[in-house]
């Protein structure tokens, strides 16, 4: 279920809803709640005169996924090939239980360009907060399977590339059909040899506020209002810098 909103001051009603469109004075928003995420963000941007501005924001208490699970991941990735040695593509769901990320390796076709959740694998899928498949030796980029694939759910979505070269990870936030681009840090503790495929590129991110920095991430609230320590990252370079920001607490894998 929908709902529609014109934005005329004050605090945004409860969302009771899948989705809620707002329009306000920046241009039209899109909110969306679901357990651990709450986002508002801003689908078009324009001047809307006699309405009063909404600031976009992107919280989670979700734990940062740890080194040694992502690493896991990747060699699970290395593995994956057919009788003829050639390279096969991979999806992984990863579940929060008791507080602690859980990886699955879901039933699943593979073949070298694609790999969907089969059977058993649908369950998991349904329950996943982050998926992320592998493009093994092609870049890591969202194609346009991905998308068409991807328009019915709420969560962090990823993707692997250049895995014998230089293994790089994609992050984004898909709302029903709408994605938005993430630094990897916001989710994920990436391990050595592992980078993040939006690092240099100038891409627009939801906010464009300075911090300072900190430490390990548990609730990451972007962007912040109050805090006592900030993880900063930037894409681009010079001019073109953008920069978010992440509050930073405890334990990584720990809710």
């Amino acid at each position: 279920m929908l709902d529609y909103l014109i934005y005329r001051g004050g605090v945004l009603p409860p969302l009771n809803c899948a989705l809620r469109y707002v329009l306000a004075g920046n241009g039209l928003l899109l909110q969306a709640w679901r357990e651990h995420i709450n986002v508002l963000v801003v689908l078009a941007s324009y001047t809307v005169r006699g309405l009063p501005p909404l600031e976009p924001y992107l919280s989670t208490d979700l734990p940062r996924i740890s080194p040694e699970l992502l690493r896991q991941m990747l060699e699970i990735c290395h593995k994956q090939r057919d009788e003829k040695g050639e390279m096969l593509e991979v999806i992984f769901h990863f579940l929060v239980e008791g507080g602690k990320w859980r990886m699955v390796v879901p039933e699943q076709e593979q073949g070298h360009t694609y790999c969907r959740p089969v059977g058993r694998g649908e369950e998991s899928y349904r329950q996943a907060l982050l998926e992320i498949h592998s493009h093994h030796h092609f870049p890591a980029y969202f194609s346009e399977t991905d998308d068409l694939d991807e328009q019915g759910g709420f969560r962090f979505l990823g993707v692997i590339g250049d895995l014998f070269d230089k293994p790089q990870i994609r992050l984004r936030l898909g709302i029903y059909g709408h994605f938005i681009p993430l630094p990897a840090t916001f989710l994920l503790a990436l391990p050595e040899g592992l980078e993040d495929a939006l690092s240099g590129e100038n891409v627009n991110l939801p906010v464009n506020r300075p911090g300072s920095v900190g430490n390990a991430v548990t609730n990451r609230l972007w962007p912040i209002q109050r805090w006592s320590k900030i993880w900063k990252g930037w894409t681009g370079s010079g001019k073109g810098q953008r920069c978010y920001e992440v509050r930073t607490g405890g334990a990584d894998d720990a809710l």
